[in-house]
């Protein structure tokens, strides 16, 4: 049976809107849809100055929102976000990406990335692209604090807290959801986001889905061993 972090029901730091009953709310009722315009305005345009890091498929930019409105606001008024552009391959499974949006929108937990809000469908670089908004999150990804050059070492007492809230994070996932598009096709330190006071939160969890083709059943099961897959993958 899950552990106090992992449980459904009667849990005070996780829950997933499924499980609420007939016409409950749902945890997560400012979930917004964004218009392109309002994350262009957001990011400066998608600035190159605003970009936090960039990959084969995703590109994170800092933009700042209105705390209650969700509106774009002036750098270092209201809220700090995270405005990431997916750009699914040739592989895309639209009906998996909404599955994904329904996911995230339902899903809360003090251990997982805040996801505010998406833009759906935008003509940005040229493709059809996804748009999501996320909490901004002060210390970034343990990858940088464990692997990056010049980088203060983190002590065992700040190591130990992390590895805590990872795992209680994992526990949430693993104990309510029975769908693999919604777990990770592989666990890394840079899915691993810190705040100010170093707690951390789970990102990217579900995405993999919009990058393999067919099935998280199709990768290689020897990578996905040493790679850190889930056993439900392997």
């Amino acid at each position: 049976m899950p552990d106090k972090d992992g449980a459904m029901s009667n849990n005070k730091d996780g829950v997933l809107a499924q499980e609420l009953p007939s016409g409950g709310q749902t945890p997560t009722p400012s979930f917004k849809q964004f218009t392109f315009t309002e994350l262009k305005s957001i990011t400066k345009k998608f600035s190159n100055e605003r970009i936090l890091s960039e990959g084969s498929h995703v590109v994170a930019f800092e933009g700042w929102i209105d705390e209650k409105t969700y509106n774009p606001s002036e750098v270092g008024v209201g809220m700090a976000v995270v405005v990431k552009k997916i750009t699914p391959n040739e592989f895309q499974d639209p009906a998996g990406l909404w599955q994904i949006l329904e996911f995230l929108r339902n899903c809360s937990h003090r251990n997982l990335v805040k996801i505010l809000g998406y833009c759906p469908k935008s003509k940005y670089y040229g493709n059809d692209n996804m748009l999501l908004v996320h909490e901004y999150m002060q210390k970034g990804s343990l990858d940088n604090h464990l692997f990056r050059k010049g980088v203060e070492p983190l002590s065992w007492p700040i190591r130990l807290k992390i590895a805590i809230g990872a795992a209680r994070g994992l526990a949430f996932l693993h104990a309510n959801t029975k769908r693999k598009q919604n777990m990770y096709s592989k666990f890394e330190a840079s899915d691993i986001l810190l705040d100010k006071d170093f707690n951390a939160k789970l990102s990217n969890f579900g995405m993999q889905k919009l990058y393999v083709a067919g099935d998280l059943s199709s990768y290689d099961p020897l990578y996905s061993i040493f790679a850190g897959a889930e056993p439900e993958l392997r």
